[in-house]
């Protein structure tokens, strides 16, 4: 989990990394959170999710201080807000960037699981602009993949979060991770967790996923080397680069690749069809 300044990870070939939900769990938004992280030759496993970016939900539960707290709860200028408590739905706002980015490169493997970046859609009652708690939105942060000689099996998409109960979790993994789609988001609304306190604090961090671009949750994807992308659920990203003739984007039955405007549906595709 990253969660802020600034952090680099290295993950070196003969590494095995096996989690039950995500692998890589990025909280953005707060204290100039960024992050550089090198995976070459290892073996990852997980229950469905790659690279989950989502809004610092540490700055909204638990542990937020903030101004003019009418419960006054720890009795200074500054006071503890002690739930955190979320409107219901994904917020689909537009949103601004907040500079940050995180740059992951995958090297020399196989790798799988979905990745997604749901910065600056955090739907936090606090977390928003007034004066009552003198707070604003987080903003969004770009993502950026590379695989370089590798192989990747996933969906990849710019969405929004809502958080959700640890059976709600359990139900996506389930699924295999995928996000959901304005066509189907009523189905995991029923598990949305809209309050809990820091006695919950095993629920920081579990969140579902809806598509959307909000302006900010920028994904830039780079293949090189002969890598190539397995588009294996339906897909939402800002950009992508294929640096040679051997790489490739193979978009299977049933998903679509989303790019801009641009649909790519199923087939295979190289670095001519993308310019």
């Amino acid at each position: 989990m990253i969660h802020q300044n600034e952090n680099e990870i290295d993950i070196q070939e003969g590494t095995e990394v096996d989690t039950g939900f995500d692998t890589f769990l990025v909280k953005s938004g707060s204290n100039d959170e960024s992050l550089t992280a090198n995976i070459d030759g290892a073996t990852i496993t997980n229950g469905g999710v790659l690279i989950q970016v989502m809004d610092n939900d540490d700055a909204t539960n638990g542990g937020m201080m903030a101004a003019n707290d009418p419960a006054n709860l720890n009795g200074s200028d500054m006071n503890f807000i002690s739930t955190h408590t979320e409107n219901t739905g994904f917020n689909t706002m537009e949103n601004k960037p907040d500079g940050s980015q995180q740059l992951f490169t995958f090297s020399n493997g196989e790798y799988s699981g979905n990745i997604y970046n749901a910065s600056g859609s955090d739907n936090s009652v606090y977390n928003v602009n007034d004066e009552e708690n003198q707070l604003s939105r987080l903003g969004g942060t770009d993502l950026t993949v590379t695989f370089d000689a590798a192989s990747y099996e996933g969906a990849i998409a710019q969405t929004a979060a809502i958080h959700v109960t640890y059976d709600g979790a359990k139900e996506i993994r389930d699924q295999g991770g995928y996000a959901y789609t304005k066509e189907n988001r009523e189905d995991i609304l029923q598990y949305q967790n809209t309050e809990f306190d820091i006695t919950h604090y095993y629920d920081i961090g579990h969140v579902a996923n809806l598509i959307n671009d909000n302006g900010s949750n920028t994904i830039e994807i780079s293949l090189q080397d002969g890598s190539t992308w397995t588009v294996t659920g339906d897909s939402l990203i800002s950009g992508i680069t294929l640096a040679d003739e051997e790489s490739s984007v193979v978009v299977k039955d049933g998903c679509t690749l989303t790019i801009g405007e641009i649909v790519y549906k199923a087939g295979t595709y190289k670095a001519d069809d993308f310019e």
